[in-house]
């Protein structure tokens, strides 16, 4: 019974943190990309792709070299921690 407690518990906890960490494009639709930082309330997000680096100016560089723009955790992106570049409004 204890060791399905701490089951139950763990996967109800990494679900919590799963849903915390969802990255969105500018028009709101889910990314499948990943937070450069997981512990800030928001963050830019670049994929999890191969040698794939967020950088300090909110771009990512992908594993080919490619300089590009991520997602965001703020589905709105109204959060000043969204790259706002090459939206395209």
């Amino acid at each position: 019974m204890k060791r399905l407690i701490l089951s139950l518990l763990f996967l109800s906890f990494s679900q919590l943190c799963f849903a915390a960490n969802k990255c969105y494009y500018p028009n709101g639709l889910e990314a499948e990309d990943h937070p450069c930082d997981p512990n800030a309330k928001q963050s830019v997000c670049c994929s999890g792709g191969l040698g794939t680096v967020c950088l300090s100016n909110k771009l990512c560089i992908g594993g080919n070299g490619n300089t590009v723009r991520g997602s965001c955790t703020d589905k709105n992106w109204e959060s000043p921690e969204c790259a706002m570049f090459c939206l395209g409004w």
